[in-house]
């Protein structure tokens, strides 16, 4: 697959994750404050992120990691619990 072709594959796939993580930010405005400002702070910059990815993978040119544009450490005791890649389906 060429660069450019890159981008094109994954559009379906963008279509879809852009408004998903727009459907998890409002939804984590109904939470708590305690857990809203955690999912915020997991949510903070994704949008971001990912749109540079796409720019990347449609042959953008690459720049230095800045601490601006790295992503972040996840927080302790942010990580998965019980999910998987892929399914959506619990791992009994």
């Amino acid at each position: 697959m060429a660069e450019n072709d890159a981008g094109a594959a994954f559009d379906r796939d963008f279509g879809y994750l852009m408004p998903f993580l727009d459907k998890v930010r409002a939804a984590g405005e109904a939470l708590p404050l305690g857990p809203r400002e955690e999912l915020a702070a997991l949510l903070a910059g994704e949008r971001e992120r990912w749109t540079r990815i796409r720019e990347l993978l449609a042959g953008g040119t690459s720049s230095a990691v800045t601490p601006q544009n790295r992503a972040p450490a996840p927080a302790a005791g942010t990580g998965p619990r019980g999910f998987t890649i892929g399914t959506l389906r619990r791992r009994e």
